[in-house]
């Protein structure tokens, strides 16, 4: 954007001689101000985007070290609690008297009996579904007796099953 008239130094037309020097150097302190305070703010800018930058990629560095020692720690498989129970207790696989076959099949056991719940309930779910269904069309087939076998308006004859 072009200055606007009193930001241009003034031209020697415009005033008067020994004015002129007055006013240039008044124009020139002005920008030497204006251009400092500019550099100040821009230097300010950078300096904070920078630490701003350095402080986020210690900070992304920090986070990667923490999951690289969680994904490599030796035994973190071993230090893992795992709920496989129906009341919530956690099964520690870490107790010096119960070996890794123990616990897995400690675990199949668990998973065989769970397996056999959700059939049983599935079973009785399938079950519940055919009693409403033979007595849905038990009442059915009761109210179509009843609409057949009902006398008509008019003495007309009662309709007859096909």
């Amino acid at each position: 954007m072009p200055p606007i008239r009193s930001q241009r130094p003034a031209e020697a037309k415009e005033t008067g001689g020994e004015s002129n020097e007055f006013v240039t150097k008044q124009n020139s302190l002005w920008n030497t101000a204006v251009k400092s305070r500019q550099q100040k703010a821009r230097t300010g800018f950078r300096k904070n985007r920078a630490n701003k930058q350095k402080e986020l990629k210690e900070k992304i560095e920090a986070l990667k070290r923490s999951d690289a020692a969680k994904h490599f720690e030796p035994h973190a498989w071993q230090k893992a609690k795992i709920d496989c129970s129906r009341t919530g207790q956690v099964a520690d696989a870490t107790t010096p008297d119960q070996s890794a076959f123990e616990t897995l099949r400690g675990l199949l056991a668990r998973k065989t009996d769970i397996e056999r719940r959700i059939t049983e309930s599935v079973g009785s779910l399938e079950r519940a579904m055919n009693t409403a269904s033979r007595e849905f069309q038990i009442v059915l087939t009761s109210r179509s007796e009843r609409v057949t076998t009902a006398p008509t308006e008019g003495g007309a004859a009662p309709i007859t099953k096909p």
